[in-house]
């Protein structure tokens, strides 16, 4: 687990392409004498980094056991993590000076409790990019891998 990455591979119009705004066009293939078929992406790479600060912090010993850990936390309430450790834009925002931080911590929040908002979190952006996918492309995403 690095990042979350949304490929799309398919045979865009060149014009579809170049009105992108979230996602990063690609040249999906070309061949000899044909034209290009291009493809979008878009990905977080922070995801293994705000694992590793968890870690850092205390959160947890064994990063193999945190969706165990998560599992078996309880309900976290109104405790949300918000992950902007290495800043990369879209599909949250365009604000350089975001930061990382929890909301809704309380002296009661245990450290399984934070493990499983910050996986959370990182579910709910690969959802985001699953959404930026659906409206600039009306690709249909089947399945994720």
């Amino acid at each position: 687990l690095v990042g979350s990455e949304m490929c799309i591979r398919d045979s865009f119009e060149t014009d579809h392409v170049n009105s992108l705004e979230k996602l990063y066009p690609i040249v999906s293939w070309q061949f000899m004498g044909e034209k290009p078929a291009y493809g979008a992406e878009i990905n977080t790479n922070e995801n293994i980094s705000v694992l590793h600060w968890a870690k850092k912090e205390g959160f947890i010993d064994d990063l193999h056991a945190a969706s165990e850990v998560a599992h078996n936390s309880g309900d976290p309430g109104s405790l949300y993590f918000i992950p902007t450790f290495n800043y990369d834009g879209h599909p949250i925002s365009d604000d350089e000076n975001a930061f990382e931080g929890f909301i809704g911590l309380n002296p009661a929040v245990t450290n399984a409790q934070k493990i499983r908002s910050i996986l959370e979190s990182i579910a709910f952006r690969t959802v985001m990019l699953i959404e930026c996918c659906k409206e600039e492309t009306n690709y249909q995403v089947n399945f994720i891998r």
